[in-house]
């Protein structure tokens, strides 16, 4: 899969991301290294699957790529600082008109990642690991006790219990390999 990336800020973070994901990367950089659009490509899209473009101080490029990939219906995840976010373009963005092609997203260093691989897994079937999605509703009931042990832990990894416990239940199946043969 090829994908245009746009990322002024996140300081490699979204290019590394793409690459760890194997994804052919073209960037704004060979964009503008081009001496001659090739015949029959309209503005370098044609050429990409999916468009990823980091919107937290959007530039006038910027805004005339994310309005070409409205136009080409191009799937394409704007993501922004959290707590930066850019109203203006936010505001164009989610506007009834505009395509459900496009995404947003408002990462934080952390969460970067996992809101990358939803938006890739939503558009590449062949990246969804379908034994790691949570997707298997359990009711569980603790004691109140084992509840602020809970909150303690959760606080202190900056996680939810759910997300707690389930990677507690993964470390546990990691060492336990015959479960899994």
């Amino acid at each position: 899969m090829k994908i245009y990336l746009h990322d002024t800020k996140t300081h490699g973070q979204l290019q590394q991301l793409c690459q760890s994901a194997r994804l052919s990367i073209l960037t704004p950089r060979e964009v503008k290294r081009r001496k001659k659009i090739p015949v029959g490509v309209d503005f370098f899209l044609d050429e990409v699957d999916l468009l990823i473009l980091e919107i937290t101080h959007p530039t006038p490029d910027l805004h005339f790529i994310l309005a070409q990939a409205i136009l080409a219906d191009k799937p394409t995840l704007c993501v922004y600082a959290k707590n930066q976010s850019p109203h203006t373009l936010l505001s164009y963005i989610k506007r009834r008109p505009a395509p459900r092609a496009i995404k947003t997203f408002s990462y934080t260093e952390k969460s970067l990642p996992g809101g990358l691989q939803h938006f890739l897994e939503l558009h590449d079937k062949s990246l969804r690991k379908t034994d790691d999605l949570a997707s298997i509703k359990f009711t569980l009931r603790l004691t109140p006790r084992i509840d602020r042990y809970l909150d303690v832990c959760t606080e202190k990894h900056h996680k939810t219990k759910a997300d707690y416990i389930r990677d507690l239940l993964e470390e546990e199946a990691k060492d336990d390999d015959t479960l899994f043969e």
